[in-house]
């Protein structure tokens, strides 16, 4: 990749919402970016929420598309 974004991630720290009287979170760092069309990019977030209610889930996303800031 050869564009100005090539390396950047985003940390993230998401709070679910109340689901059967409990929820979960979600902390991590997206991957590096990945090329999509020129000038474009996604990142994917992969890994496990907080341990509540005898259990967690498991995620893996890919972020898109792009939003003009």
């Amino acid at each position: 990749m050869t564009d100005d974004y090539t390396q950047h991630v985003h940390a993230y720290n998401i709070t679910t919402a109340v689901q059967m009287n409990h929820r979960h979170r979600m902390l991590g760092v997206s991957s590096p970016p990945r090329a999509m069309t020129p000038g474009e990019h996604y990142h994917s977030l992969n890994g496990r929420t907080t341990f509540d209610a005898g259990h967690y889930h498991t995620y893996s996303v890919l972020t898109g598309p792009p939003a003009n800031v």
